[in-house]
């Protein structure tokens, strides 16, 4: 009866029962006699709701136990809030280098305790969906050991090298917290950083920003910031994310000086780098709403303004009626002022006539005999001296 009962499904075999330590000094100890990586669990079992309900959904189920009972040592990391903390076990766990801001979290850690992956803000996941997430992290774990392997009988730049490809799967702040001895090992190798992993792992792109880039540029010293920004790109070992955010600051340096044109070719850069990245489409948003024409109607609103030349296009089909001389004034009515340029009369990209500037933002533009008013457009540059600031009104007179 029982073993029909099985085969029905409708008596499971009890769930194995992972042993899972609260001490990481204790479960390095069990992990190096083992010869066995670490697996952490971040829970907030007393604050955080889908903490626990991961707990129950994923790791208390006997797939997961099943695909890693004998693979790993497993340790929780409890972060109690409303219950009295144990400073004993509190201290064990220092050693512990993986800063978790968004829970529930997993790492895994080889037999040293070094953390080499990390897996935060799990949440509606199965066993079946979050167990195929640990294999990249695994692989980078091979990775860096075959790497380091090669390390070990080179010497200088080469060294240095390999040390740091160990290194180039792991988060670069997983790296700054958990092996610092390796990069004191390639700074040693290399003192000049001619492979760049040591800049590569160090650099921090928003203090660089922040403490370099942005007070060159308040004080107007564009040429000095750019300069900067490309020693810093010069380094063979910058992640692409570095890359990006490099470029994104010579985006901004460009922006500032007003040349668009270059602006333009950053966020190309940086699309280009990897088109598939938040960077990356963001990048290619942002150069879409620089460079596509605006359609503005006669009364123009903050959110057609832009703080750089911006191509408008405004329908006169209903204006322009007859052929003959017109005069354009673009009226300012409130919010931060409006400059424009360029202005022209078209009917698709064919230019009918180039306006005559009289000052003031007021243009004469002449309706050549023959033309209909059908598809008349009149396309303008404007700039505006605050960022979606300011309103008005385009008014068209027959003279």
């Amino acid at each position: 009866m029982i073993r029909s009962l099985l085969f029905a499904g409708l008596l499971a075999p009890a769930a194995l029962a992972l042993d899972w330590q609260p001490d990481f000094e204790a479960a390095k100890k069990t992990a190096n006699l083992n010869h066995q990586d670490i697996l952490v669990f971040f829970n907030g079992s007393d604050w955080s709701g889908p903490a626990r309900e991961f707990k129950q959904r994923v790791i208390a189920t006997p797939g997961f136990e099943q695909a890693l009972r004998d693979q790993f040592v497993f340790l929780e990391i409890d972060a109690l809030e409303n219950a009295p903390v144990d400073k004993d076990l509190a201290k064990r766990n220092q050693g512990l280098k993986c800063t978790v801001w968004n829970y529930p979290a997993v790492a895994l850690c080889d037999t040293n305790g070094k953390v080499y992956g990390r897996l935060a803000g799990l949440r509606d996941q199965s066993a079946a969906e979050f167990l195929p997430r640990l294999g990249p992290l695994r692989a980078a774990e091979r990775a860096r050991d075959q790497k380091w392997a090669l390390a070990e009988p080179a010497a200088g730049p080469s060294r240095a090298r390999l040390l740091g490809e160990g290194l180039t799967n792991l988060d670069a702040n997983l790296v700054r917290e958990n092996y610092p001895d390796v990069l004191d090992r390639i700074k040693k190798a290399d003192p000049a950083d001619e492979a760049g992993y040591y800049r590569r792992f160090m650099f921090d792109i928003s203090g660089f920003t922040e403490g370099t880039v942005d007070p060159l540029l308040n004080s107007k010293k564009d040429a000095e910031a750019l300069a900067a920004i490309d020693v810093a790109l010069a380094n063979p070992a910058l992640t692409v994310v570095q890359k990006q955010k490099l470029h994104a600051s010579r985006f901004h340096a460009f922006m500032r000086g007003g040349d668009t044109a270059r602006a333009l070719a950053e966020l190309t850069e940086i699309t280009g780098l990897d088109p598939a990245s938040d960077m990356g489409r963001g990048a290619a948003n942002y150069r879409k709403y620089i460079s596509d024409p605006i359609d503005v109607p006669l009364r123009w609103q903050p959110g057609h303004t832009r703080t750089w030349w911006a191509e408008w296009r405004v329908d006169l089909a209903r204006q322009l009626t007859v052929p003959g001389t017109y005069e354009i004034a673009f009226e300012h009515r409130d919010g931060d002022g409006l400059d424009v340029r360029d202005v022209s009369l078209r009917r698709g990209d064919r230019v009918l006539a180039t306006a005559e500037d009289l000052g003031k933002k007021t243009f004469r533009v002449t309706l050549p005999a023959g033309e209909k008013p059908d598809g008349l457009r009149l396309v303008a540059h404007t700039k505006s001296g605050g960022w979606l600031s300011g309103s008005g009104e385009i008014v068209v007179t027959k003279k």
